[in-house]
């Protein structure tokens, strides 16, 4: 720029000065353009070299950065060739195991196979032992079904004999002798067909026996007591006054004197009552006696209810009698409601209330011996091979 300046300078002095000579002119203009040709060379120098060291820096950071590429490419690709290795080192360890493992699983399977024989061996020896003892226990015990369904049927035939021969109640025993029929028909054993008839002919001869309405018979015995309350035991207030005797032999034609005698005999037998206690006399009860009266009357009435319900004739008649015998000798007074209770005690009393019952233990018996035969076989065939 200095340089620049001065040239400058000296070319604006120059021109001021006057115009000389022409070569001095031309030495001027010669020199002026050398001096304009110098700056323009040491420019394009500079720029030349400010090229070239552009153009070096440039190589050289191209040439860094190439050379970081490199590395961090080397880098990079020790560092995969580093894990393939290490996946390879892997997979073979993998591999190795897995080798172990069949070995292991060989072996494993092996023992287990052979360890799973002898167990299954030693089971089928268990279930056959098992089988055998279950068959010997049925056999010696009788744990079968069918031995449980015959003692069922055993208690229902001894439950019915005791319902008959205790408390004559027919239509129980019928009914416990049909469901031990029942039972014994679902054993489908043919051994057991004489119990079936002793059986059928049991249910008969039940069958054939007169029916006995027990139940009426209670509600009747209960009707009594109810009626038992509307008795009347007190005498009535007024009593009853005797007719006047009247001699029929005196007539309106007769003397004065005879009618004047009959009707003085009229008013004083209207008067005068004469009672005669050649007899004993009964008093009226008392409201505490009747009620002792009516209470010991009910209790009397429930006797004949449980007698009833037990099929014991003799207690049954002898609690209506007592009834019977005590209204007669309490009661004073005759209405329709004691008649109508005298003739309900009338008709009970003729009702019999026990029968004779048959015997119904036979069945009962046969099926005992058939069981007994049934224990003792497989004992007996248990024992032979023994021997």
């Amino acid at each position: 720029m200095t340089d620049e300046s001065s040239s400058t300078d000296e070319t604006v002095s120059r021109s001021d000065e006057p115009q000389g000579l022409p070569e001095t002119k031309h030495r001027s203009q010669e020199t002026t353009n050398a001096s304009n040709d110098q700056p323009r060379a040491r420019r394009g120098v500079m720029a030349w070299l400010l090229s070239l060291v552009m153009i070096v820096a440039a190589a050289l950071a191209g040439a860094w950065f190439w050379q970081q590429q490199q590395i961090a490419l080397s880098q990079q690709q020790q560092h995969s060739h580093d894990l393939q290795q290490q996946v390879q080192d892997l997979y073979d360890q993998l591999a190795q195991q897995q080798q172990a493992q069949q070995h292991v699983q060989q072996q494993l399977s092996l023992t287990q196979q052979q360890q799973f024989s002898d167990w299954q061996a030693r089971l089928d020896r268990m279930a056959q032992q098992l089988q055998n003892q279950s068959e010997r226990l049925s056999a010696v015990t009788g744990a079968e079904r069918q031995d449980w369904q015959l003692a069922e049927a055993e208690y229902l035939l001894r439950l019915a004999n005791q319902r008959l021969q205790y408390e004559h109640d027919v239509r129980s025993a019928l009914s416990l002798l049909q469901a031990a029929d029942a039972i014994v028909l679902e054993t489908r054993n043919p051994r057991f067909d004489s119990v079936r008839a002793l059986l059928a002919e049991e249910m008969l001869r039940l069958t054939q026996l007169p029916h006995v309405d027990t139940l009426g018979a209670l509600h009747r015995i209960q009707a009594l007591q109810n009626q038992l309350r509307s008795l009347n035991w007190s005498l009535p207030n007024t009593l009853k006054q005797a007719p006047p005797v009247i001699h029929d032999d005196v007539t309106d034609s007769a003397p004065w004197y005879q009618i004047l005698l009959r009707n003085m005999q009229a008013v004083v037998s209207s008067m005068i009552r004469i009672q005669r206690h050649d007899e004993t006399f009964q008093a009226p009860l008392s409201q505490e006696q009747q009620y002792q009266l009516q209470q010991t009357l009910f209790l009397m009435l429930e006797q004949a209810q449980v007698a009833l319900l037990r099929k014991n004739d003799v207690l049954f008649q002898h609690s209506l009698a007592r009834v019977t015998q005590w209204l007669d000798a309490y009661l004073l007074i005759e209405d329709d409601n004691s008649r109508a209770i005298r003739h309900s005690l009338s008709e009970l009393s003729n009702w019999t209330v026990t029968q004779e019952t048959p015997d119904i233990s036979a069945s009962l018996q046969q099926l005992r011996r058939l069981q007994e035969q049934a224990r003792q076989r497989p004992v007996r065939a248990l024992e032979e091979p023994a021997a």
